[in-house]
């Protein structure tokens, strides 16, 4: 899976839609996370795409609690996010199980579950 979306732009959408620094050492923890599973699993071709995936999981979460996850589409596609994109970020961590676009492996819990424990240490 690809996009045209950089990192600064992700980035910029994120902090532009988050200040609270746990959110913002969230996402990147997030991004790490998802980095790392792209690589152990056989996806590291794709790892950017995945790392982006998981920087943006939660971009509507601070502004837009009661939207979450329904928000986010229309934030994205401010940075030009391609419809492949918007499904895959939605399917973090568990909000789309059965998605055809994202692998098995990356939409279950262990990402975001591993990033909390991660955090716990930073």
């Amino acid at each position: 899976m690809e996009t045209k979306i950089t990192r600064e732009q992700a980035y910029a959408l994120l902090t532009k839609y988050n200040q609270e620094p746990f959110h913002i050492q969230h996402a990147l923890t997030v991004e790490g996370v998802m980095r790392y599973f792209a690589r152990k699993l056989g996806y590291g071709a794709e790892e950017d795409f995945w790392g982006l995936v998981g920087l943006l999981h939660d971009v509507d979460f601070e502004k837009y609690p009661e939207q979450h996850c329904v928000k986010a589409p229309e934030l994205l596609r401010e940075i030009g996010a391609e419809d492949g994109f918007i499904p895959a970020r939605k399917a973090m961590p568990a909000r789309a199980r059965r998605s055809k676009v994202v692998p098995r492996k990356f939409s279950s819990r262990p990402c975001p579950v591993h990033s909390g424990r991660t955090g716990a240490f930073l």
